[in-house]
């Protein structure tokens, strides 16, 4: 419930609270007096949108407090990022002439969003604006839902039907794709043919510039050895020839001085040495070719290995992992088609079940629509259209036209009077007929919610008299769950209320200022005269007001 209200600098109040009790409390007041601000900072204090213009002339900015008492302790686990800390919250929000507002949940600063989400939850506001939604055809649709408890199997619907759009969107982004697919799969066997068709090896080409080169050079590669070859071996001044000749006159010396034949062991070194040398010149010629076709193939082969190296990379490395990804994707190319044989039949069966849950969904909302029909004609009886006969009418939409809460078009038609067709809301002219319909259908089910603060802006347009009775008896029974803030002009629905607020306007020093007063007994008597008779009242109106007021609030 509503325990506290305070509006600072808000249009013409300057600063105004008021304590609110539960059950039923009406504001009156003369037209002007400032009612209606009252209830834009309600609105404001749940998350409706600020207009800098709302803030009082001559002030920088315009602050609502609000201090609520929470009955259900369910909502703390829907927000559990809220700073609780016991059932009551205070609620402030700032509104500046310029810049940024903000808003406070018990000192903490909270998203505009996230304060909405909660003023769902914890309040509705009824006014005549909110016959615009009235007559909403999906408004009515999730009305019903919600009265027949449907919305789970309608969760299930949307669930389904949106796991459907997804695939459907998959489906086409890979048949859009088809043509361009197709082109890069020729492509790439393409690549993947002409590379492996070559079989290349890591090193190859480094290992065939080796051999280009010796086949080339192989002439002057054997000259090169046998000369070194002669060097080593052959004639009287090949190295193995002198080394003899100098380890024999070596030894012939170290006879006279012995550090001679410590050089001998050296000899013997170079010579092995030598040795090993002839060896490897004489293998090394003997491998030398000359090849002429050899030569070619191996031109042949660098050739080719450059080609690719043009095409897929600077190096054989660099090629096979081109390879390699021309594989993956061609892969991934040929199971898109195997996606999309999938995509086809998942669906096929979503499909099925999305009209399975429709027509199951469906089925309960005529149920659940004759069971309403029957609610909302008790309360229309209750609040003096008794010859009216409403009913909620069920059709199939067209298939382009079906979502996310079914294959249903849902729409409220309404017989007022015998003998005349049903009509649907939309086209009912008479404000207090849509005033008492709008009532009939918040209040149908409305026991069976979660404790929440109702407030009615004036919904009392177009009627009067034994109406305007039912009207208020139907608000003072709503009061018994919720906690109802009502703002009227008609003493019949005001004297219902167990709490009475006056506001009125006053005018000092060329400015005008909105107060507030809670009525004792006397003050409340005379303004259910003032609301009577108008201005004139006289002891018998006054009599009048107080014999209403004790029937209605059962004093004796």
């Amino acid at each position: 419930m509503l325990k506290y209200l305070k509006i600072k600098n808000l249009a013409i109040i300057e600063d105004l609270e008021v304590e609110l009790e539960k059950g039923f409390n009406i504001f009156t007041g003369e037209t002007g007096a400032g009612k209606s601000i009252i209830m834009d900072g309600i609105r404001l204090i749940f998350g409706e949108r600020a207009d800098p213009d709302m803030v009082r002339t001559g002030e920088n900015k315009a602050e609502i407090t609000a201090v609520i008492e929470i009955e259900d302790e369910s909502l703390k686990n829907e927000f559990p990022s809220f700073p609780w800390e016991n059932n009551e919250i205070i609620l402030r929000r700032e509104i500046p002439v310029s810049g940024k507002g903000r808003i406070y949940f018990n000192g903490s600063p909270v998203p505009l969003s996230v304060l909405k989400s909660l003023g769902e939850k914890i309040f509705d506001i009824f006014g005549q604006n909110d016959h615009i939604f009235l007559l909403d055809t999906e408004y009515q649709l999730d009305y019903l839902d919600s009265f027949g408890n449907l919305l789970p199997l309608r969760d299930e619907v949307g669930k389904v039907w949106h796991k459907l759009q997804e695939l459907k969107r998959e489906k086409e982004e890979i048949e859009k794709k088809e043509r361009e697919r197709a082109q890069r799969l020729d492509f790439l066997d393409y690549q993947i043919k002409e590379i492996e068709r070559a079989n290349l090896k890591i090193g190859e080409d480094e290992e065939l510039e080796r051999e280009r080169f010796k086949l080339i050079n192989a002439e002057k590669l054997f000259s090169e050895t046998e000369s070194a070859l002669e060097i080593c071996y052959s004639g009287e001044h090949s190295i193995s020839s002198l080394l003899k000749i100098l380890s024999k006159k070596l030894g012939e010396l170290s006879k006279f001085e012995p550090n001679f034949s410590n050089y001998l062991k050296s000899i013997d070194e170079f010579s092995l040495i030598a040795d090993e040398l002839g060896r490897a010149l004489s293998e090394f010629r003997d491998g030398i070719e000359v090849n002429p076709s050899k030569l070619e193939k191996i031109e042949e082969r660098i050739h080719t290995i450059e080609k690719l190296k043009k095409k897929w990379g600077p190096s054989i490395k660099d090629i096979l992992d081109s390879l390699e990804l021309a594989k993956k994707e061609r892969e991934n190319l040929l199971s898109s088609e195997e996606r999309l044989e999938a995509l086809t039949k998942e669906i096929e069966n979503l499909e099925g079940e999305y009209q399975r849950l429709s027509e199951e969904l469906s089925k309960k909302r005529e149920e659940k629509g004759k069971i309403l029909q029957k609610e909302i004609e008790k309360e229309l009886s209750f609040l003096g259209m008794e010859k009216s006969r409403f009913f909620v009418k069920i059709e199939r939409v067209s298939p382009e036209r079906r979502g996310g809460k079914g294959i249903d078009l849902c729409e409220f038609y309404i017989s007022p009077n015998p003998g005349e067709e049903p009509k649907p809301l939309r086209k009912i002219a008479s404000g207090g007929e849509l005033s008492r319909i709008m009532l009939a259908i918040k209040s149908v089910g409305r026991e069976k919610d979660r404790p929440k603060i109702l407030i009615f802006d004036e919904i009392d347009s177009g009627i009067g008299g034994a109406v305007a009775e039912s009207v208020g008896e139907r608000l003072k029974r709503l009061a018994l769950k919720h906690q109802v803030i009502c703002i009227t002009h008609l003493p019949q629905i005001a004297s219902f209320a167990e709490n009475h607020y006056k506001i009125y306007k006053v005018v000092e020093k060329g400015r005008t200022f909105t107060k507030l007063e809670e009525l004792e007994w006397e003050s409340r008597v005379r303004e259910i005269a003032r609301m009577m008779v108008g201005g004139n009242i006289t002891e018998t109106s006054l009599k009048n007001a107080e014999e209403i007021l004790r029937r209605k609030l059962g004093k004796s």
